[in-house]
């Protein structure tokens, strides 16, 4: 489990990763891959996260602006794309 801000990132045996407001306990998303999740990380800009499977492939999540908002993300104009 990762917690950032008021997120928090879940990696799974139900080969799921799941981002959290942690502080409601709503599920805003959840990914869905072949193998059971070890590993989840989140980058600070919230524009990056990345898992890690049992069977060792790599998975890059790139949230969108309606789940960045969801997870209390504002989009600076001029910000980092």
């Amino acid at each position: 489990v990762v917690v950032s801000g008021d997120v928090a990132l879940s990696a799974s045996s139900d080969q799921t990763v799941r981002v959290w407001n942690w502080q409601t306990g709503e599920c805003l998303y959840v990914f869905h891959a072949d193998a059971q999740m070890l590993s989840v990380a989140i980058s600070d800009n919230f524009r990056m996260i990345v898992a890690g499977d049992r069977v060792g492939n790599v998975h890059f999540l790139r949230p969108n602006a309606a789940l960045r908002r969801l997870m209390g993300v504002t989009d600076e104009p001029g910000g980092d794309a």
